[in-house]
């Protein structure tokens, strides 16, 4: 048994192989009409991208149930575990249930969920964050409260050239997919602190989409620190963006990740995810 462990759902872009701890992701499933994929290291997001594209009806994801998130607690003494907002999936509900049981069976184990109201990258941030305190020494009570407190000062935005799936599970209306997908034009959205989605506008073109996304940054405060950002299969823009952030601040960190199997299936092909801390 391990003293500590990382574990989220796959709602988080960073790949297992880069946590700086023991720990690793448990899946969603993702089912895009008669096709199901397992969202795990083995998961083809282009062939879920294609499978997305070709298919006319209804597409859903499903959660990791319980018994997953059980099967990762027995890892170590400590655990850090990192969820998708709950306002956009049952994962931390399935969670939480798992950490009650389980810590009715080893009460003198050790396990933090955490609700961060986000996905994507910003999940790859908590990891990132939690993998220092641990190597800083820091007791599991005090890691939790640090890393409560970070989750409250990562903010996200996103870029997205299809809304089409989005409409389909109902969490965007359908004016605004239908706008960003026959006008050929960009939705910028954000997360908002309660964990929700947001559409706070369309832009035409690429470099008038960055710019809405360099807006967001500024308009919450950002002026240094950590950028993470995932594409959706479009990593020439998110390094045209990268660049573009590095220009305007002088002291940031700019990670870029690919998107994973559940970030792809809600960002669509090309779509870009920009978490950063203030």
């Amino acid at each position: 048994m391990y003293e500590w462990s990382i574990v989220t759902d796959s709602s988080c872009d960073l790949p297992e192989e880069q946590f700086d701890v023991q720990g690793g992701k448990v899946p969603f499933l993702l089912r895009v009409g008669e096709k199901t994929f397992l969202d795990d290291r083995k998961v083809s997001t282009a062939a879920l991208l294609d499978a997305m594209e070709d298919e006319k009806g209804q597409s859903q994801t499903a959660c990791p149930p319980p018994a997953a998130w059980l099967e990762r607690f027995e890892e170590a003494q400590n655990v850090l575990a990192f969820t998708i907002s709950s306002q956009l999936s049952g994962s931390y509900s399935s969670a939480v249930a798992a950490r009650t049981l389980f810590l009715k069976q080893h009460p003198d184990r050790h396990v933090f969920v955490l609700d961060t109201k986000n996905a994507g990258p910003a999940l790859a941030m908590l990891v990132r964050r939690a993998g220092q305190l641990i190597h800083e020494g820091v007791r599991f009570e005090k890691a939790a409260a640090d890393l409560s407190a970070y989750a409250k000062r990562i903010h996200t935005a996103f870029a997205l050239s299809s809304f089409q799936n989005l409409v389909k599970s109902g969490r965007i209306g359908r004016l605004s997919g239908y706008l960003a997908g026959k006008l050929g034009i960009w939705g910028i959205g954000i997360g908002t602190p309660q964990g929700k989605i947001e559409v706070r506008g369309m832009h035409r073109g690429v470099r008038h989409m960055l710019d809405g996304l360099l807006t967001e940054l500024r308009t919450n405060g950002f002026s240094e620190g950590e950028v993470c950002m995932s594409h959706c299969q479009n990593v020439e823009t998110a390094h045209a963006l990268a660049e573009r952030v590095r220009a305007l601040w002088q002291h940031v960190r700019v990670t870029i990740l690919p998107t994973g199997g559940l970030c792809s299936y809600y960002a669509e092909r090309h779509g870009l995810i920009v978490s950063y801390c203030i």
